[in-house]
C-alpha cells in the first residue's frame, strides 16, 4: 500500500482530532503528504498543527492548514496550499462537519444555516476547488464522510442528518460527471467510531478501544490510494468491519385503486437484487411491464 502513496498528496478537512487526524496519520504513514485543514480559533492552539508535528515526529510530510472550509476563498486557499507546498494535490477526504444535537422545532434559523454552510457547503466547496485541479490532472481520488444518521436517521439528529444526507447524494451524482479518460474516483465513508462527538451517547459507553477512529481509517486510506477502482461505493466501517449500504426497490406494483392500501402492501415484498445505476434506469424499470 505504501507504494501507491509515494508521491501523492492529501487534503484532509476537519482533520485536527478524531476520525480526521486518524485519516491524516494513516495517509501518512503510508507515504503522503498532507494538508492537515481544521480551523483556527483565537486564543486556542492549533490542533492542525498538533496533528502534523505528530506526523512530522514519525518522519512523514505534512503542513497544517486553517482555513475554515465554508468559506469561498479559504476552500480555494487550501486546495491552493497544497499545490503550492507539495505541487500537486491527488486526495481530498472532506471530513469536517458539526454535530448539534437538539429537537428540530428547537433549531433556530441561524443555527440551521451554520448548520448546512459547515456540513454541506463545507464539502462542496472545497470539492469544487479540488474538481477542476483533478479534472486537469485526470487523477483524483475523493473520499466523502458521510453519517449512519443520513442514511437511517436519528432522533434530535434531522438537520444533521439532512446535511449528511446530501454528501451521499453528491458523491452518488457526480461520478457521473467524471469524464471516461479520467481516474478520478468518488466514494462515502459512513464511519461508526467512539469521538467527542460521539461520546454524548450513553450507547458508545465502554466503547472507546472497540470503535476506535483508526479503525476506520484504513478503509478511508485505502479508498484514497491508486489500488481503488471502485466509485460511487457507500461504505459502513466500524471497529475493523464494514458493510455496504445500497439503495434498492421492489419489484413495481400497478396503483389502480384509489382509497385502498393494498399497492402499498405489496411494496413490503423483498428488494430487488440490483441496484439500479441511474435515476433514469430505476423510472424505467417502474414504468417497465
Amino acid at each position: 500500500m505504501s507504494d501507491t502513496f509515494t508521491r501523492r498528496v492529501a487534503l484532509v478537512t476537519g482533520a485536527g482530532k478524531g476520525l480526521g487526524r486518524a485519516y491524516a496519520l494513516w495517509l501518512s504513514a503510508h507515504g503522503s503528504a498532507v494538508v492537515v485543514n481544521n480551523r483556527e480559533h483565537a486564543g486556542v492552539p492549533s490542533s492542525a498543527h498538533a496533528v502534523v508535528e505528530e506526523i512530522l515526529a514519525r518522519g512523514g510530510s505534512a503542513v497544517a492548514n486553517g482555513y475554515s472550509v465554508e468559506d469561498e476563498n479559504g476552500a480555494r486557499a487550501m486546495v491552493a496550499h497544497a499545490i503550492s507546498e507539495f505541487g500537486r494535490l491527488d486526495v481530498l477526504v472532506c471530513n469536517a462537519a458539526i454535530v448539534p444535537r437538539a429537537s428540530f422545532i428547537d433549531v433556530s434559523i441561524a443555527e440551521l444555516r451554520q448548520l448546512v454552510d459547515i456540513n454541506l457547503l463545507g464539502v462542496l466547496l472545497p470539492l469544487h476547488a479540488a474538481w477542476k485541479q483533478m479534472r486537469a490532472a485526470g487523477y483524483g481520488r475523493i473520499v466523502l464522510i458521510s453519517s449512519s444518521v443520513g442514511l437511517y436517521g436519528e432522533k434530535d439528529l434531522a438537520t444533521y442528518g439532512a446535511t449528511k444526507a446530501a454528501v451521499i447524494g453528491l458523491a452518488r451524482a457526480l461520478t457521473k460527471e467524471v469524464p471516461p479518460e479520467a481516474d478520478i474516483k468518488i466514494n462515502v465513508v459512513v464511519p461508526f467510531a467512539y469521538t467527542s462527538a460521539a461520546a454524548v451517547s450513553p450507547r458508545m459507553d465502554g466503547l472507546a478501544d472497540k470503535l476506535s477512529p483508526d479503525k476506520v481509517a484504513p478503509v478511508v486510506g485505502w479508498l484514497a490510494s491508486e489500488a481503488c477502482q471502485y466509485t460511487g461505493l457507500v461504505l459502513h466501517v466500524g471497529g475493523g468491519r464494514a458493510t455496504r449500504a445500497r439503495i434498492l426497490e421492489t419489484a413495481p406494483v400497478d396503483i389502480d385503486v384509489v382509497g385502498s392500501d393494498a399497492w402499498l402492501e405489496a411494496l413490503s415484498g423483498p428488494a430487488l437484487a440490483d441496484e439500479a445505476s441511474s435515476g433514469h434506469k430505476a423510472g424505467s424499470r417502474i414504468t417497465r411491464r
